[in-house]
């Protein structure tokens, strides 16, 4: 069995993800789950490819 590399992400990469997650849940209880993925990574200061990174689908961020 091949050992699997595990890596820790960047301290960056986790703020991003915390605001993510903070952005969007305020963001979905006001204007609803329909709001686009787009809007939240304006919100949240960062490209909508970052928010894709970390959630590669809607379902993914909406769970998060």
């Amino acid at each position: 069995m091949r050992d699997e590399l595990t890596r820790k992400r960047r301290t960056d990469a986790e703020d991003n993800r915390r605001r993510l997650v903070a952005v969007a849940h305020t963001a979905f209880a006001r204007h609803g789950p329909d709001l686009p993925v787009r809007e939240i990574a304006r919100r949240a200061g960062l490209a909508p490819a970052t928010v894709h990174r970390h959630f590669p689908s809607r379902d993914d961020l909406l769970a998060a």
